[in-house]
């Protein structure tokens, strides 16, 4: 399935074969996904745009744990973390270009305020 709409992007271990085909499904592995909020925004009274938060959603479906490296949303904005299902208790914020480790079989859920 082809991720699709303005703004989101997704990252995967599966890479693409000759002629446009997704080869076979590699094991469970880290997995991320980013929408970006001022994408496609709604509009105010005013008509003037109203920008909504990054999130971020890293997924691990490894036994393992994962890292992954936060991307730059265009502002020197903290990552807050939001949810974190390996480790409930963490609540740091992360810059943007620092790594984060998902532990094993579990997600985090990252928002980039605007």
């Amino acid at each position: 399935m082809a991720l699709r709409g303005p703004g989101a992007t997704a990252s995967s271990p599966r890479r693409e074969e000759p002629g446009g085909d997704l080869g076979p499904a590699p094991a469970p592995g880290p997995v991320a996904l980013y929408l970006d909020g001022t994408a496609a925004p709604d509009l105010d009274q005013r008509r003037r745009p109203l920008l909504d938060d990054d999130p971020l959603i890293l997924v691990n479906a490894c036994w393992e744990p994962a890292a992954f490296s936060l991307p730059g949303v265009g502002g020197a904005a903290d990552w807050q973390v939001e949810l974190d299902t390996y480790d409930p208790r963490r609540t740091t914020p992360v810059a943007a270009g620092d790594p984060v480790t998902v532990g094993p079989r579990s997600l985090s859920v990252l928002r980039a305020p605007r």
